[in-house]
C-alpha cells in the first residue's frame, strides 16, 4: 500500500537520522576526491548531510567530504576524474540526474512534500507494492513517478532524476565489497541499502535481506563491485544495480576524451623569458646536432647504410620539430623536413608501410610518430600526407606485433607512448576505418608490460639495487610507464587507473624521490640518498608524461609537478649556453667529472661530466624535447565545456578559435621568479570559461578580473573565469613563501613556490675535449667547502633563518650570475661529512652538533646550480 506525502518524509528524515548517527556504515567512498568542476563549497557535519545537499541542487553529479575534521562539502559538476585523497569521502548523486523513464506508471504522480529529493521518491517506490522504478520532478513541482515496470528506454528530461528499484527474490552473487555485509538498522529498507550503494564510487550492485520475508537474517546489505557474475533465485533478498555514470565522449570517437586536449603545436608561442631560453637551446646543441654529430648527420634514417639506425634520430625529431616550430626558425624548420621527408619518401615495405631502416624493431619508430604527430599539427601542408603515412604504418603493425606474439624489448616497457600517436590518430584523423586503431591500441596493450601490477608492488624496488640492471626498473621506463595508466583510462574507461596513476607518483616519490622533483636512477631506479644519480632523459620523459597525465585527469599535483621539474631538474643538468649536457645529476653533487670508482649503479665514469655525449648519447638526442614540450602543454582545451586552461605557466602567448571564433592569449610575467601572471584575453566568442592552475603550495592566492574586486582562490583548484567577447585583463598572484621538506637521513630542502634552493660551492672549469662549433667536453669542480649544517630550528617559519634577495635577470636565469633570486642564510662545517666514492657521503642525520663557527651560507635555485647541496643537513 502506498504511504502517503507525510509518511514518506518522515521515513526519510528517520533514515537520515539513523544514518548520520551510525559511523559504522560505510557512506561515500572513503580516502576517495572527485577532483575539480566545483559547483560549490558548503558545510556537512558528515558525509550524508553532503550527499543530501548534493541530491538537492539540481545541477550537482557528486560530492567530496573533508573527512579531516574541516565539516567542508565539495558539490560536483562531474564526477571524474577520481583521485586519492586521506582527507575526502565522496560519492555519486542517487538516481540518474537529467534522465526520465517515460511510461509504466502506477497511476497518478505522487505529490511529494515541500524540500523531497530524489532520494524522498525512492523511499516511495521501495515502500510501494510493485514499484521496481521511479522518476522525479527537480524542477520545483514534487511529484514522484512510480513505475510498475522498468521502462526500456531512457529519454533525457533536464527536470528529471531517475532510478530503479531492486528486484524481488534475486540475488546477486559474488564481488562483495571490502567491509560488506553491513547490518543496518532496524526498520531499514532496500532503499537504505541501495542508497550505499549509490553513495561509493565502487559499488555497482547490491543485495538487502528484506525484514518482511520472514528470513532469518534481516535488515543485512551486501555491497558488490561487479554485477557479472549474475544472479540467482533467493526468496530473502531484493538486489538491484547501480547505473554506471556515462563518460563523456568526444563526438567521432569511443576514446572517453582527456580532461583537457593539448593544443596543436604552433598554437602556443614562447614570450619573455622562455623565448629566450627556446632561442638558447636553438643557438647551442640543438641546432647543430645535425651538422657534426654523426650520430645524426650520417645516420641511416636518412640513407648512411653504415649509420645509426636505432633511436638517436627519433628522438632528436621528436625536440627539434616542436623547438623549430615554436621558434619560427627557417633553419632549424628545413632541418626537421628533411628528415621527416626522406623517411616519408623511402618507405620500406609498401604492404607493412614500415617507416625507417631495419624492420622491425618497434621501439625506435616510437619517438618517431610523436615527431610525426608534432610535424602534421605545425604544417598544415604535410598533415594529410604525414596522417596516410601513420595509416599505413599502424595497418601494417598490428600484423608485425602479432606474427610476433609479443611487442620485443624496449617498446614492451614504452608501449604507453605508442598509445599517444595511435589516439591522436583516432581523435584527429580516424577515416571511415578508424575503428582498426582502438583494436591495435588494445593488442599494445595486452602486449606490453603490467605496469599497473608492478607500481602496485609486484617486484617494484622499495631500495637501490647497485649493479643490478633490469628493464622494469630502468630509470627512463618509469619515467615513460607513469602515464600508462591515464592514457589506458581513455580506452578501459576503469576508474582504478586513476588510482593507479598517483600510485605511481606516490611510490617513486616515496623510495627514490629527490629534491628536485625527479626520482634517482643511475642507470636504474637507485633509492633516496641524494648523491645517487639521474639520467637527463628521465627528467625529460618524465615531464612529458605528467603533462599527459594532468591533461588526462585535469590533475593540479601533476601539473605542478610539470613545473617543479621544469624549474628545477631540466636547466641543472646543462650548462647555461646548452651546449653542454651531463648525462646523470645529482641533488648533492660536490663535482662533475671522471671518477672511476663513482657511486652509480651500473653507469660509468663520465656520467656527470658536462659534454657533448657524456656515458651514452641517448640523452643527447632526447633531452631537445625538454623545453619545447613543456611550452606547447602550457594551454588545453577543456573538452567538457568548450573552454580553455591554463594548465602550467611561464610568459607565452596562445592563438586559437573557441566555437569557430577567434580567442588569442598573451600572458606577461617572470614567473616562477615572480608571483603576479597578467593575462591579456580578446575574444570573438560570444562566452566561453577559462580555468587557471592556483597550485598546491600557494597561499592566499588572488584573481582579479579587469579592476574589479581582487578573490582569493583555493589553492590545488582550477580557478573559472567566464570570457566574452572584447578584451579582458585577468590578473592572478600566487604569493610564495619557504618551506621546508625533510628528506634523506632528515636533512632540509629548501623550497620557495615550484623552486628548490640548493647550497653552492663555486665551480671551477676546466675543458676535457673539444668536438665542434661550441661543443666542449667540461669537468666542473669546487672552489669552495660544501660540507655544512643549515640553521634551521623551526620548519614551520623558516623565514627567520632565510632572506630572499632579488636581482634583475640575466641573459641566463637558470645561472648563478643571472638568476633572479639568492638565499641568504647561516650555517656550521660539519668536518666529519666527508666524500665516499667521489661524491658527497649520505647527510649526516639531523639535527647535527657541530662546535665550528656561524658563517653565512648562499643558495640559488637548483636549475641555476652545477654543483649543489641540495639535501641539507641542519643544527641542532
Amino acid at each position: 500500500m502506498m504511504h502517503n506525502a507525510s509518511s514518506l518524509f518522515l521515513l526519510f528524515a528517520l533514515f537520515v537520522v539513523w544514518l548520520d548517527a551510525c559511523s559504522a556504515i560505510p557512506f561515500g567512498s572513503a580516502n576517495l576526491d572527485l577532483y575539480g568542476d566545483d559547483l560549490t563549497i558548503v558545510n556537512a557535519s558528515s558525509p550524508l548531510g553532503c550527499a543530501q545537499m548534493c541530491d538537492g541542487h539540481a545541477a550537482c553529479q557528486g560530492w567530496a567530504w573533508d573527512s579531516c575534521g574541516k565539516s567542508r562539502c565539495w558539490l560536483k559538476a562531474s564526477i571524474e576524474p577520481r583521485t586519492p585523497n586521506l582527507c575526502r569521502v565522496s560519492g555519486v548523486k542517487l538516481g540518474q540526474v537529467g534522465i526520465d523513464r517515460l511510461g509504466n506508471d502506477l497511476g497518478s504522480p505522487v505529490l511529494l512534500p515541500g524540500g523531497a529529493t530524489a532520494s524522498t521518491c525512492a523511499s516511495a517506490c521501495v515502500n510501494t507494492s510493485r514499484c521496481v522504478a521511479w522518476s522525479f520532478d527537480t524542477c520545483g513541482k514534487s511529484q514522484c513517478w512510480l513505475k510498475g515496470a522498468i521502462p526500456t528506454t531512457p529519454s533525457h528530461n533536464t527536470c528529471r532524476t531517475s532510478g530503479i528499484q531492486g528486484s524481488l527474490g534475486l540475488d546477486h552473487k559474488g564481488s562483495d565489497m571490502l567491509g560488506s555485509p553491513v547490518t543496518l538498522p532496524n526498520k531499514a529498507t532496500a532503499t537504505d541499502c541501495a542508497s550505499l550503494c549509490s553513495s561509493s564510487l565502487d559499488c555497482l550492485g547490491w543485495a538487502f535481506v528484506d525484514p518482511k520475508a520472514g528470513c532469518e537474517l534481516t535488515n543485512i546489505c551486501w555491497l558488490k563491485t561487479s554485477t557479472t557474475m549474475g544472479t540467482s533465485p533467493d526468496p530473502c533478498r531484493i538486489s538491484g544495480m547501480q547505473p554506471i555514470p556515462a563518460v563523456p565522449v568526444h563526438p567521432n570517437a569511443t576514446l572517453a576524451p582527456p580532461r583537457y586536449r593539448p593544443m596543436p603545436l604552433g598554437s602556443i608561442l614562447p614570450q619573455g623569458w622562455l623565448l629566450k631560453q627556446l632561442r638558447t637551446q636553438g643557438d647551442g646543441l640543438s641546432g647543430h646536432l645535425s651538422e657534426f654529430w654523426p650520430d645524426i648527420s650520417s645516420s641511416a634514417w636518412i640513407g648512411n647504410s653504415s649509420g645509426d639506425s636505432f633511436e638517436r634520430v627519433p628522438y632528436w625529431l621528436n625536440g627539434m620539430v616542436p623547438l623549430s616550430a615554436l621558434l619560427k626558425d627557417p633553419e632549424l624548420q628545413a632541418q626537421a623536413y628533411k628528415y621527416i621527408d626522406y623517411v616519408l619518401r623511402h618507405e620500406q615495405d609498401p604492404v607493412t608501410g614500415w617507416l625507417g631502416p631495419t624492420c622491425c624493431d618497434v621501439w625506435p619508430r616510437i619517438p618517431f610518430l610523436l615527431a610525426m604527430i608534432q610535424y602534421a599539427e605545425a604544417n598544415a601542408t604535410d598533415t594529410q600526407r604525414i596522417v596516410n603515412s601513420l595509416h599505413a604504418f599502424f595497418k601494417g603493425l598490428g600484423t608485425i606485433i602479432t606474427q610476433q606474439d609479443s611487442l620485443s624489448s624496449w617498446a614492451q616497457f614504452r608501449y604507453q607512448d605508442l598509445l599517444v600517436s595511435i589516439y591522436w590518430l583516432y581523435d584527429h584523423h580516424p577515416l571511415a576505418n578508424g575503428p582498426y586503431l582502438l583494436d591495435l591500441a588494445a593488442l599494445v596493450k595486452a602486449q606490453g608490460f603490467d605496469w599497473e601490477s608492478y607500481f602496485a608492488g609486484d617486484g617494484f624496488p622499495t631500495t637501490g639495487n647497485p649493479g643490478i640492471w633490469t628493464m622494469q626498473s630502468h630509470g627512463v621506463n618509469n619515467g615513460q610507464a607513469i602515464k600508462s595508466a591515464a592514457m589506458w583510462y581513455r580506452q578501459s574507461r576503469n576508474s582504478s587507473l586513476v588510482e593507479s596513476s598517483m600510485q605511481r607518483h606516490v611510490m617513486l616519490d616515496k623510495y627514490h624521490g629527490q629534491a628536485s622533483g625527479i626520482f634517482a636512477c643511475d642507470e636504474c631506479l637507485a633509492g633516496k640518498m641524494p648523491s645517487q644519480g639521474t639520467e637527463l632523459c628521465t627528467v625529460v620523459e618524465t615531464m612529458y608524461s605528467y603533462n599527459i597525465m594532468a591533461s588526462v585527469l585535469a590533475n593540479v599535483e601533476f601539473a605542478d609537478r610539470v613545473e617543479k621539474l621544469t624549474f628545477n631538474s631540466l636547466p641543472a643538468t646543462f650548462t647555461p649556453d646548452m651546449w653542454a649536457h651531463q648525462y646523470l645529476q645529482q641533488s648533492n653533487e660536490i663535482n662533475a667529472g671522471h671518477f672511476d670508482p663513482n657511486v652509480y649503479g651500473t653507469d660509468g665514469p663520465d656520467s656527470n661530466i658536462y659534454g657533448l655525449a657524456p656515458n651514452y648519447g641517448c640523452c643527447t638526442a632526447n633531452f631537445n624535447q625538454g623545453w619545447p614540450k613543456f611550452t606547447s602543454h602550457l594551454y588545453m582545451f577543456s573538452t567538457s565545456d568548450n573552454g580553455l586552461v591554463a594548465l602550467t605557466y611561464a610568459p607565452s602567448s596562445l592563438s586559437t578559435y573557441i566555437r569557430g571564433k577567434p580567442v588569442s592569449v598573451t600572458l606577461v610575467t617572470e614567473y616562477p621568479f615572480d608571483t603576479t601572471l597578467t593575462f591579456m584575453i580578446t575574444s570573438g566568442a560570444t562566452e566561453f570559461p577559462f580555468h587557471f592552475r592556483i597550485p598546491t603550495w600557494t597561499k592566499g592566492a588572488t584573481l582579479q578580473v579587469g579592476s574589479g574586486v581582487k578573490r582569493e582562490v583555493a589553492s590545488g583548484t582550477f580557478a573559472q573565469v567566464n570570457v566574452t567577447t572584447g578584451t579582458l585583463k585577468v590578473t592572478l598572484n600566487f604569493p610564495m613563501s619557504f618551506s621546508i621538506e625533510r628528506r634523506y637521513n632528515n636533512a632540509a630542502s629548501v623550497l620557495y613556490g615550484p623552486l628548490v634552493f640548493a647550497l653552492q660551492m663555486g665551480e671551477s672549469w676546466k675543458q676535457l675535449a673539444y668536438y665542434a662549433f661550441n661543443s666542449s667536453d667540461w669537468q666542473c669542480l669546487p672552489t669552495q667547502p660544501w660540507g655544512y649544517a643549515l640553521l634551521m630550528d623551526d620548519d614551520d617559519h623558516p623565514e627567520k633563518y632565510l632572506k630572499l634577495v632579488t636581482r634583475p635577470m640575466g641573459q641566463y636565469p637558470f645561472s648563478l650570475a643571472g638568476s633572479p633570486f639568492v638565499v641568504h642564510a647561516q650555517g656550521r662545517a660539519v668536518p666529519s661529512w666527508n666524500v665516499t666514492k667521489n661524491a658527497a657521503s649520505p647527510p649526516p642525520t639531523s639535527p647535527v652538533h657541530s662546535s665550528e663557527p656561524l658563517v653565512p651560507l648562499t643558495l640559488y635555485p637548483f636549475g641555476a646550480t652545477k654543483l649543489r647541496i641540495a639535501e641539507i643537513p641542519t643544527l641542532a
